[in-house]
């Protein structure tokens, strides 16, 4: 399944209601189940519920990497978090790449610069 990684940023009415968000988080992993859609363990060392948060400048910043049939299925849970007032989308989703793809991409470069040097 292809992995991507999203960013979700605290409203203020998600701020105000912050204590909550936990519980919000596992009604939202539920809808992401139910669209085949997983949070990745790993995204940093101490996650809260598969999702790493970061506050920055006094706002919180929710990174959620996940495994998702696709990108309709994965919009469809982005605009479900979103139709909420709690958070926005802030950043991504970003297409997270394994080792193997990404020596492949490597690969791939290498032979465009071969085949193509950058003779301008």
């Amino acid at each position: 399944m292809p992995r991507y990684q999203f960013v979700l940023k605290e409203t203020p009415i998600g701020k105000a209601n912050h204590d909550t968000h936990v519980d919000r988080r596992k009604i939202a992993k539920a809808k992401a189940a139910a669209l085949l859609t997983y949070p990745v363990d790993g995204v940093c060392e101490e996650p809260i519920e598969n999702v790493c948060e970061q506050l920055i400048g006094g706002d919180w910043y929710y990174t959620w990497i996940v495994d998702t049939p696709d990108m309709p299925h994965l919009w469809a849970f982005i605009r479900e978090c979103t139709r909420h007032p709690y958070v926005t989308l802030s950043s991504g989703p970003e297409p997270v790449f394994s080792a193997a793809e990404l020596s492949q991409i490597e690969e791939l470069s290498h032979k465009l610069r071969t085949e193509f040097p950058d003779d301008y």
